[in-house]
């Protein structure tokens, strides 16, 4: 081997110990003269390699490239030769290694891209390679189906035909669209599966998953109930299908539409055919009569139908139109309905009174009032929303909206269904001028508010007020106004708003005007003169009404009440006021007599005024009766059991139950010769009395009471007596007990 050989078998040596990690044996200057004498061949071999670029690119111009290099390498030593050899061998292997890295990773990937692209989990199924892999509530594997389309957006389990109008929860996107709802998988067994090219067509593939088979195709399907399912065939038409062990026909695909309600309680379906709406049971039996709009809800009594700009109506089975309004929603319960309209809701029971009168605001979000689902862009549920909570209990209904709550009382709706012209609810007045309580005239809210539970038979606490009758004691008018007084002239009412004990001193009657709305006064008692005596709510129209009443200072007075206004009579000084006759009995640390004015028509006395003429007054003192002048003056010095005034007369009776007829003028002296002796001691009032005596001109004819008949006698009251006859006779008209 020669020099030159041996020095390269070394170098190679050397590098590949390099290579290794092993230290060639060189002593150390040696090693760093060797170094640096590399460093040297290595830069000039760079630079070599650079002139060589240039070289390369020149050849292009003036020579064939292969010459060019051959005669370069030629010019290198063998040193610098192994040196390039070397380097292109370690730069060779870096860029095999770095690609090597970069595929591999690439691969894996490209790998994992391929898994994500093929996996794809909804509702109830997961789609997995061209299969849908089926599964159960509880995502337990039911089985598989093999897609003939390999696309998860065309090969899924299939959607439930929409069905918009009918009155199920709703699932909407954010901005309140209808979105798709994914058909149930029944009894774990079947499926309704879409696997077509055209992801919209419609098409369902009913498939058995025990048995792997496919059963049927159809149409669409529709809402599934137990163990029932509405579907339309490839005609158009709607049936429904039973499943059990085996698949059946339970309906004839004979309709041009069926809906089922979302509630496993209601099995009847909705059936439409030629434009006729109405209910069947699943055995095709007809429930109602059809109504011409579709039908979106039912109860055991009521239809719920829409028309085509969505408002809602209420018939009964035999097709009778309920309420004649429309209405934005209508939801129905057991013994009550829930009605919507301009942003308020009200209830009526089954039987058609009102449970409330003014609407309760509710302020919808959503075009739609049944509960709703919201998905968000990810077909995620963001929120379940709705605009009103409904509990049924067994006397009330509580109402949430929007975080208010409400409670309704049936029994307020049900007391005020039996009371004429008056609604009450929730501590209101509702005050109507029409049976029906649709023209509404007022209303009237209660400071006390009633207590009414399902055995009340009245309102205790607040309601129009009754009569309070008068004390009257005297001897021309004994009775006076009872029952409930009545809403006077439309617009004045007078309303008993008591709290639960209620005695004299805190009785509270308020006088309100209806049109005004406006608590005119308040008084502890009243009475309007109007001898109705009706025990039920009423109108009276007068141009002019006096009340009686009592304040809350326990003083009497007349105020007067036309169409406009109220108006005082007599003000309110008086212990006691009582009718007498035409006029007015007041009594202010004594008696005087008041017309219908308020004018005093004579001067105060003592004495109970118990009747008068136009002339003069009988009033009683120490249990005697006396006749006073309107001046006040006493006229007669002796006291009788009894008086009664005529025109130019009187008759006496004495305490011996006498009776003997006197002149004014001459109050001592008897008039006849003897006094006739009474039977009876009734002498004023209605019924039979102890006498009567009917004056003409100075002749008296003079009946007497005995045994229930009557013994008429005339005399004259200017020469005493004239003549007795007509014996045992009996006054026309009056009653023989």
């Amino acid at each position: 081997m020669d020099d030159n050989n041996l020095e390269i078998t070394k170098e190679i040596e050397n590098l590949n110990d390099i290579e290794n990690g092993e230290k060639p044996v060189l002593d150390f200057e040696q090693e760093v003269l060797n170094i640096n004498e590399d460093l040297d061949m290595i830069e000039e071999t760079i630079d070599g390699i650079d002139k060589m670029t240039d070289d390369i690119k020149e050849i292009k111009t003036k020579k064939k490239l292969k010459d060019k290099i051959k005669n370069k390498w030629k010019s290198f030593s063998k040193k610098k030769k192994i040196i390039i050899i070397v380097v292109s061998i370690l730069f060779l292997l870096i860029l095999a290694t770095g690609l090597f890295f970069i595929f591999n990773n690439s691969k894996k990937s490209k790998s994992i891209e391929k898994k994500e692209d093929v996996i794809f989990e909804a509702d109830n199924y997961r789609y997995e390679n061209g299969k849908l892999i089926l599964l159960d509530k509880s995502n337990k594997e039911l089985g598989k189906y093999e897609c003939k389309n390999e696309d998860e957006k065309l090969c899924f389990v299939a959607y439930y035909e929409k069905d918009e109008k009918i009155d199920n929860p709703k699932k909407i996107d954010e901005e309140g669209n209808i979105l798709n709802t994914r058909s149930d998988i029944i009894n774990n067994q079947y499926v309704f599966i879409h696997d077509s090219k055209d992801e919209n067509e419609e098409k369902v593939i009913l498939f058995d998953i025990n048995s792997n088979n496919t059963i049927e195709e159809y149409n669409a399907i529709k809402y599934i109930n137990n163990n029932y399912a509405i579907i339309k065939d490839y005609t158009g038409s709607y049936g429904v299908l039973e499943f059990g062990d085996e698949v059946k026909t339970k309906i004839q695909f004979n309709y041009d539409n069926l809906a089922m309600l979302n509630d496993k309680d209601k099995t009847n379906l909705i059936a439409n055919e030629s434009g006729r709406n109405y209910l069947i049971d699943l055995n095709e039996k007809i429930l109602t009569k059809a109504i011409a709009m579709d039908i979106v809800n039912y109860n055991d009594k009521f239809l719920v139908a829409v028309d085509d700009e969505n408002k809602y109506y209420i018939y009964d089975y035999k097709n009778n139109l309920v309420y004649d309004d429309s209405f934005d929603y209508i939801k129905l319960f057991d013994d009550y309905n829930m009605f919507i309209k301009d942003k308020k809701m009200f209830f009526n029971s089954s039987d058609g009174f009102k449970l409330n009168e003014k609407g309760f605001d509710i302020n919808n979000n959503y075009k739609y009032y049944q509960k709703l689902y919201i998905y968000d862009d990810n077909n995620e549920l963001k929120e379940t929303y709705e605009s009103f909570e409904i509990e049924d209990n067994t006397n009330s209904i509580s109402l949430k909206i929007n975080d208010k709550e409400y409670i309704i009382n049936k029994a307020e709706g049900k007391l005020s269904a039996t009371t004429k012209y008056i609604n009450y609810f929730d501590g209101i007045l509702y005050i109507y001028d029409n049976l029906d309580k649709t023209n509404l005239i007022g209303e009237y809210k209660c400071t006390n508010k009633n207590v009414i539970s399902d055995n009340s038979s009245s309102f205790e606490n607040c309601f129009i007020a009754s009569q309070t009758p008068l004390k009257q004691d005297n001897d021309m008018t004994q009775t006076s106004s009872d029952g409930i007084i009545p809403i006077l002239n439309h617009r004045f009412i007078f309303i008993k708003d008591n709290p639960n004990v209620v005695s004299d001193s805190n009785t509270n009657i308020v006088l309100y005007d209806l049109q005004k709305n406006k608590v005119i006064s308040k008084y502890l008692n009243v009475n309007t003169i109007l001898n109705t005596n009706i025990n039920e709510p009423s109108f009276q129209t007068e141009s002019e009404i006096h009340i009686i009443a009592k304040n809350n200072k326990n003083k009497y007075g007349i105020v007067k009440i036309n169409d406009s206004d109220v108006t005082p009579v007599l003000a309110f000084n008086y212990n006691s006021i009582e009718i007498i006759s035409n006029n007015y009995l007041a009594n202010n640390d004594g008696y005087l007599l008041i017309d219908k004015s308020g004018k005093e028509l004579t001067k105060k006395i003592t004495a109970k005024i118990r009747g008068y003429n136009s002339t003069y007054l009988k009033a009683v003192e120490n249990n005697m009766y006396y006749i006073y002048d309107y001046n006040g003056n006493k006229i007669t010095k002796e006291g009788y059991k009894y008086i009664e005034l005529y025109d130019n007369y009187f008759a006496g009776i004495d305490s011996s139950n006498k009776l003997n007829m006197y002149s004014y003028k001459e109050s001592t002296t008897a008039l006849l010769n003897e006094s006739i002796q009474l039977y009876a001691d009734r002498y004023y009032g209605d019924g039979q009395l102890a006498f009567k005596i009917n004056i003409s001109g100075d002749t008296a004819t003079i009946y007497t009471l005995k045994d229930g008949n009557y013994t008429s006698s005339v005399y004259s009251l200017v020469k005493n007596i004239v003549e007795n006859v007509n014996t045992d006779t009996q006054i026309e008209g009056e009653n023989n007990e």
